[in-house]
């Protein structure tokens, strides 16, 4: 729903769950449950680790909200004022999962997607385009080769460290931005 002119984004307030209650500078208080849209979107499954769901950043004059470093899942004030849910848009049969994936040769790995398609990814260019910090141990390749399948993603990490959309790996490409 879109808000009224000149209203703006006046805090976010962690509940429970997957909820945040939003306050307008009208005074108008959206609770929204944000667990529709992060069971859809396999990229955003990390968010249901709640540590992580509460790290929200928001920019209260434009009404933009964000998770993650990279904005890996964002709303602009018209998708959450005056809502109770965020849920995906239109009904897709089933969301792409991977469902297997063995390494190839230096950091490419061959993914089979659950629509039966096979993509050889090339993860190189991502994890050696600057420092990642505390990722870089996975630039080593015997760390490299510690991915898993959990919940339809391919992960490293406990903690799943890194993550790719399904979505981009079946493309057989990863984007990222250059630098930062």
């Amino acid at each position: 729903m879109k808000p009224p002119k000149g209203v703006t984004l006046v805090s976010a307030k962690y509940i429970k769950d997957y909820s945040f209650l939003f306050t307008f500078s009208n005074g108008k208080e959206s609770l929204v449950d944000f667990e529709p849209i992060i069971m859809h979107g396999e990229s955003l499954l990390k968010f249901l680790d709640k540590a992580k769901f509460k790290k929200i950043s928001i920019d209260k004059v434009r009404g933009d909200i964000w998770w993650g470093k990279d904005w890996d899942m964002c709303f602009h004030i018209e998708t959450y004022y005056g809502e109770t849910e965020i849920g995906p848009i239109g009904k897709r049969s089933k969301p792409l999962t991977v469902v297997a994936a063995q390494c190839a040769v230096g950091y490419k790995v061959r993914i089979m997607i659950s629509d039966g398609t096979w993509k050889e990814v090339d993860f190189e260019p991502f994890l050696f385009a600057y420092d990642r910090g505390s990722l870089n141990k996975y630039r080593k390749p015997s760390m490299f080769k510690k991915f898993k399948i959990e919940q339809g993603n391919i992960v490293w990490g406990k903690s799943w460290d890194l993550i790719f959309p399904v979505s981009q790996l079946h493309t057989g490409k990863i984007k990222f931005r250059k630098s930062l």
